[in-house]
């Protein structure tokens, strides 16, 4: 990965120490996928968005914000501005819970824009967006959630990061294509799920997942005035 030095002010290491300390929610509801972002993860998908300067000083769109994981590491990354998006109030309110807690040593509240909302009825408005970063729903409890994400996602902004199931890989990457961005970048990771759900088996059972950059192709360029 080419980029130039990005001073980030913490570590990898010390944000992903930072994220473990986050709360989550302790029912999730299995219909929703509402599966924790492992703060490893999380800190090393945000340190790579930031290394190709996709996150510092920039506008940033979190769909299916959860509680906050992603949202808050691009806070403390040193993004301009994030709107958090998630139709669950539980989540959201866990959410404000843990940058309650994080306040007493980080300043980020203001930069935070919680809105809940049904992802198929959001409207950005005027608002302009650098960046979409988000962990949606997979799709296996309810089918193509993960590409009416997508769909969001490409109408909102040139640059898009997703984190998808490894066995979807091909077909994220041809939807991707047919919509008009190209994908740039695949990091894969071995994706922790704790046994919070009634269908597990397993204490920890793990998933591969690909975390896609996407950008969108000059042929495409957004007309927000449509």
């Amino acid at each position: 990965m080419m980029t130039d030095y990005v001073d980030t002010g913490l570590s990898k290491s010390s944000l992903a120490i930072i994220l473990s300390r986050l709360k989550a929610l302790d029912a999730p509801d299995p219909n929703m996928e509402q599966f924790a972002t492992d703060s490893e993860i999380a800190a090393d998908i945000l340190w790579k968005s930031v290394m190709l300067h996709d996150i510092q000083d920039k506008a940033i769109a979190d769909l299916g914000c959860g509680t906050g994981v992603l949202s808050i590491g691009a806070a403390l990354l040193g993004a301009r501005k994030i709107v958090s998006v998630d139709l669950d109030e539980k989540s959201l309110a866990v959410f404000r819970k843990n940058l309650e807690e994080l306040e007493k040593d980080y300043s980020i509240s203001e930069k935070i824009v919680m809105i809940k909302d049904n992802l198929l009825e959001f409207d950005k408005g005027e608002e302009e967006f650098d960046t979409i970063i988000m962990n949606p729903p997979f799709g296996t409890k309810t089918a193509h959630t993960d590409k009416l994400f997508l769909i969001k996602a490409f109408d909102m902004a040139d640059v898009v990061y997703s984190l998808h199931k490894t066995s979807t890989r091909e077909f994220i990457m041809d939807f991707a294509d047919r919509n008009g961005f190209k994908t740039t970048y695949e990091f894969n990771y071995s994706f922790p799920i704790k046994n919070i759900m009634p269908y597990h088996q397993k204490r920890i059972q793990r998933i591969d997942v690909t975390f896609f950059r996407f950008e969108r192709k000059k042929s495409y360029a957004r007309n927000d005035d449509d």
